[in-house]
């Protein structure tokens, strides 16, 4: 029997996970940073979300509204199906 190779080792897989939710950090950053609305700079009420191409969550910025990170994927997902890629 042979063993089963996972794809990434524990530690790649770490260091990349880590990537993806520093740059939905900085996504955030510069959304606040650069926003004219109250909303998003004082309220933080935004979400930032990095997809893969069908529209499955990858990972969200830590600052995002909770309710946005549900929801991101199926709206995009929703576009995806009456737009197309």
């Amino acid at each position: 029997m042979h063993a089963v190779t996972p794809a990434f080792d524990p530690l790649s897989l770490e260091i990349l996970w880590n990537r993806l939710i520093t740059t939905a950090d900085e996504m955030a950053t510069i959304l606040i940073q650069t926003s004219f609305s109250t909303v998003v700079g004082a309220a933080n009420d935004f979400g930032c979300e990095i997809m893969d191409a069908r529209g499955r969550s990858l990972s969200h910025a830590t600052r995002s509204m909770p309710v946005f990170n549900r929801t991101l994927p199926a709206v995009t997902r929703a576009f995806i199906d009456k737009f197309g890629l």
